[in-house]
């Protein structure tokens, strides 16, 4: 909300917001959105292009862990320099560092499991459904 305006109150004020991003000349490329409210249990996280936008849902976890956008960026940008379009560099990232948070969460600590969980940034045990989002 710092660079984009108010908070946004679901996916699609978020999606608004990161389009109000993407310059007329089309940069940035990709507005990632993490951790938009998407129901009571849910966060989804965005990726928005100037000609689409795609959503990925997860439950909420009880950790907002120390690191998680971090790496979720990291990890998108990653998978976007592998080639991956960015529906599924979405998905991939958002797994990961669900499978880490919860890993987290589980171990009761506050700061990323990065070094014990680390097979989650490679082979994330849950996936989760890549939803394309109504064109602009």
């Amino acid at each position: 909300s710092v660079l984009s305006g108010p908070a946004a109150a679901g996916p699609a004020e978020a999606v608004a917001a990161a389009r109000r991003l993407i310059g007329r000349d089309g940069r940035p490329g990709l507005v990632a959105v993490t951790s938009v409210l998407a129901g009571p249990d849910a966060v989804a996280n965005l990726a928005v292009t100037a000609d689409g936008a795609w959503q990925v849902t997860t439950p909420r976890l009880p950790l907002a862990a120390k690191g998680a956008g971090d790496a979720f960026a990291a990890l998108l940008l990653a998978r976007i320099l592998e080639g991956d379009d960015p529906a599924a560099a979405l998905g991939a990232a958002t797994a990961a560092v669900f499978g880490l948070v919860r890993a987290t969460a589980e171990a009761g600590a506050r700061e990323l499991c990065l070094a014990t969980a680390q097979d989650q940034m490679v082979a994330p045990s849950q996936a989760f459904p890549v939803r394309p989002l109504t064109p602009r």
